[in-house]
């Protein structure tokens, strides 16, 4: 899952919040929806109701100087359930586990070294893009942030790391650059999936990454739906995650036990949330990042 924020700022928009606490009625104690909107193609009419969660995990942005955080600390992906988590006597009352994510701080993957050469490279251009929206302290820290990266990973290896993908457009680059740290936090889901009494997972994941760590928690890569929403050969646009479309849900189904790859993979599903409220949010109360 992912959830709405106004341009350029990373917190939840007042369409996000809504969004947020409508989880309560998809994930919660007394919700009977099972994710398949009106149209959907068989066999989406016929599946089961989507499950109440036993545990739950939202993305870190490692402290990125332009990731916002609320008065209580969280991140866009963590606001995105905190209703369903904890938000009176209808929620879950379940602590979400945010120390994991996919930059490459987390997990002391470093980060590609011709990439960090390209954005160098660019340094100009981004300054000036991002001196549009923030502060000139807010830019300089996020300059700082990221020259401090390494180029290797914490056992000594030269890193492959691309943060959000994007490896595609640099030669040599590792196909699966955009994996970074998603590899390491989906070890720790998938450890979680087989303790005691927990049979259903839910996790709320940064738009971009959502399809590497889908594909680090086994599923295949052909099923996962592209974020970027290019031509295919004919002319074709080939189906893709659009930016704007914040109802899908993944669902990887794994077999009792837990182990193995899953046995179900449905890219398809969707929250059913529709929005009637004014087109343009807020974002609410916002702490020091």
């Amino acid at each position: 899952k992912k959830g709405e924020r106004p341009e350029v700022v990373q917190c939840l928009s007042e369409k996000g919040w809504a969004r947020s606490y409508n989880m309560k009625s998809v994930f919660g104690h007394t919700a009977s929806f099972n994710g398949c909107l009106q149209d959907d193609p068989a066999p989406c009419p016929d599946l089961p109701v989507l499950r109440t969660p036993d545990a739950l995990f939202s993305a870190n942005y490692a402290d990125g100087p332009i990731d916002c955080k609320d008065e209580f600390g969280r991140y866009r992906t963590e606001q995105t359930i905190a209703a369903l988590a904890k938000s009176g006597a209808t929620s879950l009352n379940l602590d979400i586990d945010n120390t994991y994510g996919f930059m490459p701080q987390l997990c002391g993957a470093g980060i590609d070294a011709n990439f960090k050469e390209l954005v160098a490279a660019a340094g100009g251009q981004i300054t000036d893009f991002m001196a549009e929206f923030f502060s000139d302290d807010a830019v300089e820290k996020a300059s700082a942030w990221f020259s401090a990266l390494p180029t290797k990973s914490a056992d000594g290896k030269l890193s492959t790391c691309i943060p959000y993908g994007g490896g595609g457009k640099i030669p040599g680059a590792d196909p699966m650059a955009g994996m970074c740290c998603n590899k390491a936090a989906a070890e720790v889901i998938r450890a979680k999936l087989v303790q005691k009494g927990v049979n259903t997972i839910l996790v709320s994941w940064e738009h971009v990454n959502i399809q590497w760590l889908a594909v680090a928690l086994g599923a295949p890569k052909a099923k996962v739906l592209d974020v970027e929403c290019t031509k295919a050969s004919g002319g074709k646009v080939k189906e893709c995650w659009d930016g704007d479309d914040y109802d899908i849900i993944y669902e990887l189904r794994y077999s009792a036990d837990g182990l193995g790859n899953p046995i179900a993979v449905n890219t398809h599903m969707h929250q059913g949330f529709e929005w009637i409220g004014g087109q343009k949010g807020t974002c609410g109360v916002i702490g020091e990042a």
